[in-house]
């Protein structure tokens, strides 16, 4: 068996096992059912050729399927069943204005929010967290995000203490359902997806414009926890190429060298890679530590730099044997200075000054 088809069979097998358990919830009517997200498989297939994926095929094909099961259909305690709330958007207004916030930033590049939502008027079409987030990207195979073990322990507490469930919902749920969706509809691939810290910015960028406070929060719980750093990275790469062409890669699935180009498609393609060899352990994006290392290397793709002749074989060999065979990109852009890159020579505008407070806020939050 090919491991693609491989890790179909496990996922699958995985669920039916874990939906068999006594106890579990019966499935609601309508449930679409949870599936591998195919961008998942494609990357496990393609890390299968820089060396052992055990790690990768337990973590996807196992552990999350367990962990979604328990989520959703392991009792009927009030935490589990806030997630399946019929939710009221005037009761949720971070919700409400943050899903209102990223139809107003697609409308304003030109990108249907319906391509990346499913629908604008969302709560009518899939009126609770768990459908909200069923249909998404990763949400349909992979634990809702903020609803993990421990997070719904902290919602449980609270409910029991008398908060009143849509509060909870909006406060603790609110900006990791928009995150979800911000990655948009499930979708079918033939082969790996752009960089995963690069997917995960594009993703958390778009929620942040959407609703601010759910990226820098002025209630504590508000916030989807440590993404402050993808926040910048996605603003950085927004002022380098176009927001357009970042959220292009979320709404329309686009190729990443159709809207960086092939020169910064082949040197961030082979840094993903690279980041991946360093841990050789999920998750593929696992944080944002070197947000300004990634930023830098795509400014140095842009324009004459002083990794000219890195990147020149970087686009010769190719993602995958570059990742092998090559020095580290994200190593040799982080010791370019600025001043050697082309970002630094262009007249400042006002995307530049914009950055100023929300840059320095992301690098120490």
């Amino acid at each position: 068996m090919e491991l693609r088809e491989e890790l179909t069979a496990r996922y699958d097998a995985t669920v039916r096992a874990e939906l068999a358990r006594p106890g579990t919830r019966p499935l609601p009517p309508g449930w679409s059912g949870l599936r591998l997200p195919a961008v998942l498989r494609e990357s496990v297939v393609a890390a299968a050729q820089l060396g052992d994926v055990s790690s990768l095929v337990e973590f996807y094909a196992e552990r999350m399927p367990r962990m979604a099961v328990e989520q959703l259909f392991g009792g009927d305690d009030p935490a589990r069943r806030l997630l399946w709330m019929p939710i009221d958007a005037d009761r949720a207004p971070r919700l409400r204005d943050a899903l209102r916030g990223v139809c107003a930033a697609l409308d304003a590049d030109g990108l249907p929010p319906e391509a990346l939502l499913g629908a604008r008027d969302l709560l009518a079409e899939r009126p609770s967290a768990a459908l909200l987030a069923s249909r998404t990207l990763l949400g349909s195979g992979l634990p809702m995000l903020g609803a993990y073990p421990r997070e719904r322990e902290a919602l449980a507490a609270e409910l029991e203490q008398g908060v009143e469930p849509h509060a909870a919902l909006d406060l603790r749920l609110s900006g990791n359902l928009v995150h979800e969706l911000s990655h948009g509809l499930a979708r079918e691939c033939s082969g790996p997806p752009a960089p995963w810290l690069v997917l995960e910015a594009a993703a958390l960028h778009l929620g942040a414009t959407a609703f601010p406070r759910h990226a820098y929060p002025e209630v504590p719980g508000e916030a989807v926890p440590g993404i402050s750093l993808f926040v910048l990275a996605g603003e950085g790469l927004s002022r380098l190429f176009g927001e357009r062409a970042l959220r292009q890669l979320l709404v329309d699935a686009a190729d990443l060298s159709d809207v960086f180009g092939p020169r910064a498609s082949a040197a961030l393609r082979t840094a993903g890679w690279q980041d991946w060899l360093r841990r050789r352990e999920p998750p593929f994006a696992r944080d944002a530590s070197d947000a300004i290392a990634w930023v830098k290397l795509a400014d140095a793709s842009r324009a004459p730099s002083p990794i000219d002749a890195l990147l020149d074989r970087v686009a010769a060999l190719g993602p995958l044997v570059g990742a092998r065979e090559l020095p580290d990109l994200l190593r040799a852009a982080s010791a370019v200075p600025w001043s050697e890159l082309p970002w630094w020579n262009e007249e400042p505008s006002d995307a530049d000054r914009a950055m100023v407070r929300s840059a320095v806020r992301a690098m120490f939050q």
